[in-house]
């Protein structure tokens, strides 16, 4: 975060130097030492708040830690020598790479505002490049990153060495850039490395060997660098006066691709995986959408995020979902769940088997109901099965829907669910053996109890819930039949409302249905009505019809829902 800020200002600066330079006081000595005065003041200030930063250790040297003993000792140690190695060579190719400029300036002639601009690009990249490694190199590891990112620079060097000066500067600045943010990339992948290795014990020491070594280094580059150009302009046998320099840099490049091939990084992905997610916009939307989950509070946000992610087939989204499945608890547990359910994933249904069979999962009967989804299975119809016998009634009546809706019709199944539906108390379970006998009954032998007095004597709104069920599960409009019971208490609206709904006018003529009624009258008006009910071809259709022919008009357990359910089934038949 400190690096991107840093980056940040550095580009409003350069933006700023821009629009700066464009004014003509400016470009002469006096404004150019006032914009120099105006810096000096800014690192005066700077100074006031970095003395307040307490330390939180105290700096001491103990004798005997020289920067040539530190530098033996580290290099003894091999993955701390690579690490090293690759900090060095990085930093060298970083120096040569700022020879581009003068490049630009010299040989292409290109304005100094054009250079401005170049600079704030090479700033914003540089932001780009922190966030990759921030969101990239701790899922994949800096490795394969590395790897991936030494190649484009490898082949972009290549470029360069042999790019002509009479190719102009627009090609030149775009491999400028592209040069830049690789390496700036690389380094901030090394440097994660390397952080890992420093030692606790004489980091002083340690710290000062680097500095010293790179400072050496950093001298022999820029020596170098300046015969390499001399060679270059003396001997016009090359593309550009530049390119040995930029040779110089690909033989540093060469040898960092070597030395990552052989540093050694535990958790790190394989580099063929890594490219197939960078090259591929909808793997770098998931990781996106996995990021944004990490300290989002608002609600709806994180609902629509991991939905998603549940109905992504990457590898990244499996990662996070069965990272959020092994959770102990966490409500984004329900909502995986829910997707894995709207939208099947066979790679997550050892996940899902895992949370079904647990008897103390707190999403048990979300994940036994997800598996309804996952047909064609022998391990999905093998938990089922032996969830029929589950310690919770819950359990059991949700493994016996799921099981249903993947097996189909199935005449031992159903025994089996019969048997079990006997002893369904609370109406979630009513309702998931109603549904898994609609699935297994082929000759819908459920319905033919469907006004049986055990189920009478039961609650209004059990009744409603149960009539309610039955009605979707033979496509009827069951929003007519909940609209009906609203209006339980005025059978007159009631009435009136199923006859304009059903258009009844015309096949029912006998019947009053705008006549204000008590039970009893509904009672006959029942009785007449299902005298009426005409036969039936469709399975279904048959069963309820008989169902419907059990109905007693004496029994004085019938309440106001009973008839209105009676009264729409009948009539729906009619219709039908």
């Amino acid at each position: 975060e400190g690096l991107n800020i840093f980056q940040i200002s550095s580009l409003v600066t350069q933006l700023a130097l821009v629009l700066l330079m464009e004014v003509k006081f400016f470009s002469t000595l006096q404004g150019l030492v006032l914009l120099l005065m105006v810096g000096v003041l800014f690192q005066v200030v700077s100074f006031f708040p970095l003395i307040r930063i307490p330390l939180d250790q105290t700096l001491s040297y103990n004798a005997g830690e020289g920067v040539l003993k530190t530098f033996l000792v580290a290099m003894k140690q091999s993955e701390l020598r690579k690490y090293l190695a690759l900090r060095w060579l990085l930093l060298q190719v970083t120096i040569i790479f700022a020879m581009m400029v003068p490049f630009m300036k010299v040989v292409l002639n290109v304005q100094e505002s054009i250079i401005f601009i170049y600079s704030a690009i090479i700033s914003a990249s540089y932001i780009i490049a922190g966030n990759i490694n921030k969101y990239l190199a701790d899922r994949f590891g800096s490795k394969p990153l590395m790897l991936l990112s030494t190649s484009v620079l490898l082949l972009s060097t290549l470029a360069m060495c042999f790019y002509h000066e009479s190719l102009g500067s627009f090609w030149f600045i775009g491999l400028a850039i592209i040069l830049s943010f690789l390496v700036q990339l690389c380094n901030m992948l090394i440097q994660r490395l390397y952080t890992k290795v420093i030692p606790n014990q004489g980091a002083i020491a340690f710290n000062s060997m680097f500095f010293f070594v790179l400072a050496i280094m950093s001298l022999a580059t820029g020596l170098l660098n300046g015969k390499l150009i001399d060679l270059g302009t003396s001997y016009p046998i090359f593309a550009n006066s530049y390119s040995l320099v930029f040779f110089f840099a690909l033989t540093l490049i060469l040898i960092c691709l070597f030395i990552t091939f052989r540093i050694k990084e535990l958790g790190s992905v394989k580099t063929g995986e890594v490219a197939k997610v960078l090259f591929s916009i909808n793997d770098l939307q998931t990781i996106k959408k996995v990021d944004q989950l990490s300290g989002l509070n608002n609600k709806l946000k994180r609902k629509k995020i991991l939905m998603e992610i549940g109905y992504n087939h990457t590898n990244i989204a499996k990662d996070k979902m069965h990272e959020i499945l092994a959770s102990s608890f966490s409500f984004d547990t329900y909502e995986i769940l829910r997707s894995l359910s709207d939208k099947p994933n066979k790679a997550m249904i050892g996940d899902l088997i895992a949370l079904a069979e647990d008897d103390d999962s707190f999403v048990q009967l979300e994940a036994v109901n997800a598996l309804s989804s996952y047909p064609n299975n022998d391990c999905v119809t093998e938990t089922l099965t032996k969830l029929l016998n589950a310690r919770w009634a819950s359990i059991r009546s949700m493994a016996a829907r799921s099981l249903a809706i993947i097996t189909g019709p199935n005449e031992e199944l159903l025994q089996r669910v019969n048997a079990l539906s006997q002893n369904a108390v609370h109406i979630d379970e009513v309702i998931n053996y109603l549904i898994a006998k609609s699935f297994l009954d082929k000759d819908a032998e459920y319905l033919v109890s469907i006004f049986d007095l055990q189920y009478i004597v039961r609650s209004a709104t059990y009744k409603k819930t149960r009539y309610t069920v039955i009605a979707f599960l033979l496509g009827l409009e069951y929003d007519l039949l909940i609209s009906l019971f609203n209006c339980a208490n005025h059978p007159q609206s009631a009435l009136s409302l199923l006859s304009s709904s059903l258009n009844l006018d015309k096949k029912c003529n006998s019947y009053n249905f705008t006549e204000l009624v008590n039970n009893d009258g509904l009672a006959q008006l029942v009785e007449g009505v299902v005298a009426q009910v005409p036969e039936q071809t469709q399975t279904e259709y048959k069963a309820l019809k008989q169902g419907l022919l059990k109905f007693d008009k004496t029994s004085p357990l019938y309440e106001a829902v009973d008839y209105l359910a009676i009264l729409y089934f009948a009539l729906s038949l009619m219709v039908e």
